[in-house]
């Protein structure tokens, strides 16, 4: 079980670790679906439309119609802001995704006009359309605008190792262990970065009394939390888990600091870590029993 977790670390952390284009996220879901199928046969994928152009995709293990309990987690990289990441603050989120955009856009932007105003002060050689020169200018400029569309994207964010890649691999290893549950259904989830979509399309598929947990940043080096109807707070604290009253439908295990403001986030320090806490893991499916 070992060896299959720290291939599985392996390969989503490095691999298939951005999860931002289309071609990225179809990349993952191949490896995920294969991995999947090797423990369950019981796999779907579905498709449904998004604010973007391509179509988003969610992926089911197990009867998410019939199951009494469903564990998810988003997939998608989110994408690159600034300070830290706010946990259920969604306009906060926004702003620093905005103001990260618009900053490095301005100064790929700045750099670009810099480049071309030194390239026609040092060459004053005349313009010819089919030559080496050119070729690489093309080459250049072609590169240069493919940097721009995904700084202008906020796609340039790689470090997701605590969000989101450790709750993917602790939804993988829970339906490892436990093959032979099918009450228990899964789901990843896409866009869990920009919104409720992904996770709206699995609540229009699920039994009204069914108890669904969302898993996030379950491998940082900080507290772990509970929130929701399904978790007592007698049991949480004496596991060492900080419980949080509920707030809604859903139940939330999450991992994640909280500051003076009363709200839970988690600092680049300790989102850029390269090593995950593995005790988490071990806490999340003890507590579900799972």
């Amino acid at each position: 079980m070992e060896d299959i977790f720290n291939d599985r670390l392996a390969r989503y952390s490095f691999m298939y670790s951005s999860r931002n284009s289309k071609k990225e996220k179809i990349r993952f879901l191949k490896a995920l679906v294969t991995d999947i199928s090797q423990v369950r046969k019981d796999i779907s994928v579905i498709e449904y439309s998004n604010q973007k152009k391509d179509s988003a995709r969610n992926v089911y293990v197990g009867d998410i119609e019939k199951a009494d309990q469903i564990v998810c987690t988003y997939y998608d990289t989110p994408p690159a802001y600034f300070g830290d990441y706010v946990l259920f603050n969604r306009k906060k989120q926004e702003k620093q995704t905005t103001k990260a955009v618009i900053c490095m856009s301005l100064i790929w932007i700045f750099l670009g006009i810099l480049g071309t105003l030194l390239y026609m002060k040092l060459v004053s050689t005349p313009f010819v359309l089919f030559s080496v020169q050119t070729a690489c200018l093309v080459l250049i400029y072609g590169g240069y605008f493919v940097i721009l569309s995904k700084l202008s994207k906020g796609e340039w964010n790689r470090k997701n190792l605590i969000r989101n890649t450790s709750s993917v691999l602790c939804l993988l290893q829970m339906l490892t262990e436990n093959q032979n549950q099918k009450k228990v259904a899964y789901a990843f989830i896409d866009e869990g970065c920009y919104g409720r979509r992904g996770l709206d399309v699995l609540m229009s598929s699920v039994k009204k009394n069914a108890k669904v947990y969302c898993l996030d940043s379950i491998g940082a080096d900080a507290t772990l939390n509970v929130m929701g109807k399904q978790f007592k707070e007698e049991l949480a604290e004496s596991k060492e888990i900080r419980y949080v009253s509920p707030r809604g439908q859903i139940n939330y295990l999450f991992c994640a600091d909280m500051n003076q403001d009363k709200e839970f986030y988690l600092d680049k320090s300790k989102l850029n870590k390269k090593n995950l806490n593995y005790s988490h893991f071990t806490q999340v499916i003890e507590l579900l029993g799972i």
